[in-house]
């Protein structure tokens, strides 16, 4: 969902909301596989817009702490990071901010100044769902009110360039 997110937003990483790891973690898991439209909906049922961000590295770094904080508290994680373009190891053991062992953006180190490009969630960027507070004050690329619902991933070159069916 995070490199659909990126692909009708194109920016160096994608950040997905929580509600999916909610539903997954309720049961609605999917195998691997091909991905079907009627997937997409039933795991993001959510009337949700992508936005493009401009952030700097440590936002994405508080961003990404704020999802582990609770990994090992909650029962259900609804906001562990679901993200593309970003690769990430955490250690439960260490205390929440201050999980986060290493972050690369495109493979390479995330850097606390450099401005990054990030497609998430209106959930995120707008509302500020699950303490994403960080994302308070940042730049909109694109906003809301330009951008396709979640529902419509399912439509246009990005869902046919990918692993789904039409389903």
């Amino acid at each position: 969902m995070s490199d659909l997110s990126r692909c009708f937003s194109p920016g160096d990483s994608g950040r997905h909301g929580p509600g999916q790891r909610r539903l997954i973690a309720r049961g609605r898991d999917h195998a691997a596989g091909i991905l079907t439209k009627r997937d997409v909906i039933s795991i993001l049922p959510f009337n949700n817009r992508v936005v493009k961000l401009q952030v700097t590295g440590a936002i994405i770094r508080a961003a990404l702490e704020n999802g582990v904080s609770h990994s090992v508290e909650e029962s259900q994680p609804g906001r562990f990071p679901q993200v593309s373009g970003i690769r990430y190891a955490f250690d439960t053991s260490r205390k929440p901010g201050a999980r986060l062992t290493s972050v690369t953006v495109n493979g390479k180190p995330l850097d606390d100044r450099r401005a990054y490009t990030l497609a998430t969630t209106t959930y995120l960027a707008v509302e500020f769902g699950d303490g994403y507070e960080m994302f308070r004050g940042a730049t909109f690329l694109i906003l809301p009110r330009s951008t396709a619902r979640i529902g419509h991933f399912t439509e246009g070159n990005c869902w046919r360039a990918g692993n789904f069916a039409q389903a």
